[in-house]
């Protein structure tokens, strides 16, 4: 009724196993954090962002990326994580804007890997953006 899709059992289970685990990674996180190790609770945020994603949770998701950001904001992975974060949102411009920082970034620090991850990721997720093809192109 209503014309609205209709989950799959199997999709509900997931959602709630990575937020169960999302939550989970978070609370080590701010243990870690809380212990003065911080590099430690940055990678278990990240952990925690990608689980909730992976769920569909974006606000958890995006809220751990935002704290290991706080930590260490150069970190490549979570740059690369908010753009896919932001374009499963429909949030395109944002997403496009994260890759088109984080190539710069790559370029001042000199990381050619992180450049290319960026531009792949660009490619895969904003086919035709004009502003990451003249960077990457």
């Amino acid at each position: 009724p209503g014309g609205g899709a209709v989950a799959r059992p199997e999709d509900a289970i997931r959602g709630v196993r990575s937020s169960s685990v999302g939550a989970t990674l978070a609370a080590d996180a701010d243990t870690l954090l809380d212990a003065g190790r911080p590099d430690d609770a940055r990678r278990r945020y990240l952990m925690a962002a990608r689980s909730y994603h992976e769920g569909g949770r974006w606000i958890p998701a995006l809220d751990a990326c935002y704290r290991a950001l706080a930590l260490a904001p150069a970190d490549p992975e979570l740059h690369l994580l908010l753009a896919e974060i932001y374009e499963a949102r429909g949030w395109a411009e944002l997403g496009s804007d994260k890759l088109l920082l984080l190539v710069r970034l790559a370029d001042v620090t000199g990381d050619p890997d992180t450049r290319g991850r960026a531009c792949t990721l660009g490619a895969a997720l904003y086919p035709g953006e004009p502003r990451l093809a003249a960077v990457c192109g």
